[in-house]
């Protein structure tokens, strides 16, 4: 008999020995792949119903009656952020980013130039990161059927017309950043006990 099969019947004779150790090690094994996806689930779903809300906050909504009239079309509620969103987005207690649209918004989009739009968030905030996507989304929608709108009135190639200038603010600080990457860690824990 090798050394090898010796050590490896020595530490299972051990490992039956030891019944508290043998139990939890089956309890965990079993019950942690369902509660793996449970809490996968439910993460899901929150992310779903999220999306379902079609909601938007937008500051300075009443400066671009045509992006309000595309963004009323596309079926989602324009909703006013309060006043201290950028705040609240960092302590986590606001979980939607926040569209700022500028005074000068309508006199720039008629003389055919791009108005600058910003989206606020905070990558330190789950929620409010997740809201990105839907409002850029948006934005391009709004974008292409304005660039549409130009080539038939004026007969310019597609690719020329730029109709919005997007910048986002990201008002989460390193540790913030880095948080995120810390609330990872438990799944790995769970992904290396399976």
């Amino acid at each position: 008999m090798s050394v090898w099969q010796t050590v490896f019947k020595k530490e299972l004779r051990d490992a039956l020995r030891d019944r508290k150790t043998l139990l939890m090690v089956i309890l965990s094994s079993v019950a942690i792949g369902p509660l793996v996806l449970v809490m996968l689930s439910a993460i899901l779903s929150d992310i779903e119903s999220r999306a379902e809300k079609r909601e938007l906050y937008i500051a300075g909504i009443e400066h671009s009656p045509t992006l309000n009239n595309f963004i009323q079309r596309q079926t989602f509620t324009v909703k006013t952020p309060p006043a201290d969103y950028e705040a609240q987005l960092r302590k986590s207690s606001f979980s939607d980013p926040v569209l700022v649209i500028p005074n000068d918004f309508e006199s720039k989009l008629a003389k055919g130039e791009a108005p600058e739009v910003v989206i606020v968030s905070d990558s330190g905030n789950r929620n409010a990161s997740v809201g990105v996507g839907r409002i850029r989304a948006t934005l391009r929608g709004f974008s292409e059927e304005r660039t549409t709108l130009e080539l038939a009135s004026r007969g310019i190639a597609r690719t020329s017309l730029k109709v919005l200038d997007i910048e986002e603010h990201n008002l989460a600080n390193a540790s913030a950043r880095s948080a995120q990457l810390t609330n990872m860690l438990p799944f790995f824990l769970i992904l290396a006990i399976l």
